[in-house]
This record gives structure tokens, C-alpha cells and sequence, in this order.
């Protein structure tokens, strides 16, 4: 049993032209350690959205932090194996149908609530285009990713959120729209290889999904 815990920390930089920088503190049992530290340039979203997410998986450990840089299409992450972390990666956010991926706006990471033998992560994301981007981490990649385009979509929002059932292993994100009663959802279940069909739900909501948060 560890009494480890990781915190993000997203700041403006504390400028006159304010830029976004993420701090990641590591609690030991004892202290908090400055483990790193990444900025990127000048950003006019900054206060608007949380850019990032952290969150462990299986039971050895491990964990995962994710984040938006400045303008790519490409969200990065780092791995930590219970000792150290692993050199920054990155993976491209899913492709729409058309137009273009945008810049990651909102960031939600979810493991399992519980230790488990699954490597599981599943993540959800908005952009700057009115989309909502959704992946599975499987405990080596970044191995399903999917898209759905929004309807017009508000500064500080956040109709969205992501969840991993602890028995079955299911992935869930779920969804508001403007201008649309209730809520949206898809499912990635089982061997978890795609996405199912968008469902419907909640239409006893007659007023826009401004926050989301799911369990």
C-alpha cells in the first residue's frame, strides 16, 4: 500500500502576457516533491478551461498525465512507473469527418475506481473546433480514438465527462449539447475495440448541459 498521490497544477505564469504552464507535484508519504514542470506560449483560453488530466491505472501503480500544448492537434502525456517518469509522448486527437481537430480545450482523464488488474484509461476531451475527442489508453497506446462534432459550445464549459465502470471494465462519455434537451453518451465495452452508437438520454432536461459529471 503506497501513500503516494499526484497533483496537477495548471497556473497562468504569473505575466503580464499570460501563458499556460502545468506543475506536477508527487506526495512521497511524507512531502510534496516538484517532479516537472512544461509552459507553452501565450494563450488567450487561459482561466477559461483546464487543460490537463491525471489519474493512475491497474494496480502497479502506474499513472498518467495528460495535456494540451499550444496550439497543436496532438495532445502529450507522461508515464509514471512508481519510480520515474518517462520522456514526453504524444498522440494525435481523433480526425472529424471533416474540417479540422482544433486545439484541446477541456481535458478529462478516468481510471478504474478501484485497483485492478486492467491497464484502462479512458479520456475525453473538447476543442477549439466544437468537438468532443475520446481515446483509450490500454496500458501501452492511445488505441481507439473517435470524435463527435458539438453544436455551439460556450467559454468555460464543461458538458462533458468520462468514466470507467470498476466490474466490467466499461468506458463511458457522456455529453450535453446547446440548444439540446438532455444528454448524449457512447460506450466503449467489453474488449473495448470501438465505440458504440451514440445514445440518447435524459430528455426530461429542458435547458442547455453547462457541466457534466459522471461516476
Amino acid at each position: 500500500i503506497s501513500n503516494e498521490q499526484i497533483v496537477g497544477i495548471e497556473d497562468d505564469m504569473g505575466t503580464s502576457t499570460p501563458g499556460m504552464r502545468l506543475t506536477v507535484l508527487r506526495w512521497n508519504g511524507s512531502a510534496w516533491i516538484n517532479d516537472w514542470q512544461t509552459s507553452s506560449t501565450a494563450s488567450s483560453t487561459v482561466g477559461r478551461y483546464r487543460r490537463f488530466g491525471v489519474s493512475y491505472y491497474g494496480n502497479s501503480g502506474n499513472a498518467v498525465v495528460v495535456y494540451a500544448t499550444s496550439t497543436s492537434p496532438s495532445i502529450a502525456y507522461k508515464i509514471w512507473n512508481g519510480t520515474s517518469w518517462s520522456a514526453t509522448s504524444t498522440f494525435s486527437m481523433a480526425a472529424p469527418t471533416s474540417g479540422n481537430k482544433g486545439t484541446p480545450q477541456w481535458i478529462e482523464l478516468a481510471g478504474h475506481p478501484t485497483a485492478t488488474t486492467s491497464n484502462r484509461l479512458v479520456i475525453g476531451y473538447t476543442t477549439s473546433e466544437r468537438r468532443i475527442g475520446y481515446d483509450i489508453w490500454n496500458g501501452a497506446s492511445w488505441s481507439v480514438a473517435s470524435s463527435t462534432q458539438l453544436l455551439t459550445m460556450m467559454a468555460r464549459w464543461r458538458p462533458f465527462d468520462v468514466a470507467i465502470e470498476n466490474t466490467s471494465g466499461d468506458a463511458f462519455l457522456v455529453y450535453g449539447q446547446e440548444a439540446r434537451q438532455g444528454i448524449q453518451s457512447v460506450s466503449c465495452l467489453s474488449g473495448c475495440s470501438s465505440w458504440t452508437a451514440n445514445a440518447a438520454g435524459g430528455t426530461g432536461i429542458s435547458a442547455d448541459a453547462e457541466f457534466v459529471d459522471a461516476a
